[in-house]
């Protein structure tokens, strides 16, 4: 079929009717439990990771007081990143296969900015209901603009809650000299089959194995990174009760943002917006 006459429709539905094509945008998103697709996330953030910009690479630039904050929003990073960079493949594959005249966007809007980008670089005309999109934008300013207050509450509640089942076990923080430091969010903490008791119970994922095997269990100091607000702290009290040293990642910091962390967050908030730190996460010339 050539070019001028295929119609790209992006709505809810999937189906073809003549030279117009209906294509649900959630098609071209895969989950995570997809190896193949996960394996290329990680390995573009990789090289994300070891690139320079500013004379840094982006762990280096995200340091606060000698520690690196990218590693603790990294589940959220792949998380966007994931969604994002599958989409941009797949729909890449999918329209160098069909070589549509035109692409409409109907309602949903979530990736409207990447299928622009992608227009512009393909040559091929991008429609969409204008008045459906303002209100797309103002639906999201709104929810942006609610979330960060509830957000903010819900995240001060939860770090004080966390700081105080920490103390209820520890009188003061671990010594950190000489220890591996192992930041580990909680999804790796789950049931595991133990074949040397027959039984399952829980532990960390990969990492008690590796621990043993290197015979650095004592050694190590697991941090607790959360990124579910709403979810309970089950996880954080089971390692504080396990024989791995814990501490939950906020009390780091609780003690020594009084004196830097306006500067560093003017700093933080620059950096990504600035071109440099985007530049990093295009993908093929998008």
């Amino acid at each position: 079929m050539s070019k001028n006459s295929l119609k790209i429709i992006l709505g809810s539905k999937t189906y073809k009717k003549g030279n117009y094509v209906f294509v649900n945008p959630i098609n071209f998103q895969t989950p995570r439990v997809n190896s193949k697709d996960t394996a290329f996330t990680l390995q573009e953030l990789e090289k994300i990771e070891n690139t320079n910009i500013l004379g840094k690479t982006p762990p280096e630039l995200f340091s606060y007081d000698q520690t690196s904050l990218w590693w603790f929003s990294y589940p959220q990073i792949f998380e966007q990143y994931h969604r994002s960079i599958t989409f941009l493949k797949n729909f890449l594959d999918y329209i160098s296969v069909m070589s549509p005249s035109s692409i409409y966007i109907e309602n949903n809007f979530n990736n409207f900015f990447i299928l622009k980008h992608i227009c512009i670089k393909k040559q091929i005309k991008l429609k969409y209901n204008k008045l459906m999109f303002f209100k797309f934008i103002l639906k999201r300013y709104i929810k942006k603009i609610f979330k960060k207050t509830i957000t903010d509450f819900l995240t001060i509640r939860k770090i004080n809650r966390r700081i105080k089942i920490f103390h209820k076990k520890n009188i003061s923080l671990p010594d950190f000299e000489d220890k591996i430091i192992v930041p580990l969010p909680q999804v790796f903490h789950r049931e595991e089959f133990d074949f040397s008791s027959d039984t399952s119970k829980k532990g960390e994922f990969l990492i008690d194995s590796i621990l043993d095997i290197s015979n650095r269990r004592g050694q190590a100091i697991i941090i607790d990174l959360f990124s579910e607000l709403r979810t309970d702290d089950t996880v954080l009290e089971e390692r504080l009760e396990s024989n791995l040293t814990c501490v939950p990642a906020e009390i780091l910091f609780s003690n020594k943002l009084r004196k830097n962390h306006k500067k560093f967050l003017k700093n933080y908030g620059d950096l990504i917006i600035s071109n440099d730190l985007r530049s990093l996460f295009e993908w093929n010339g998008i």
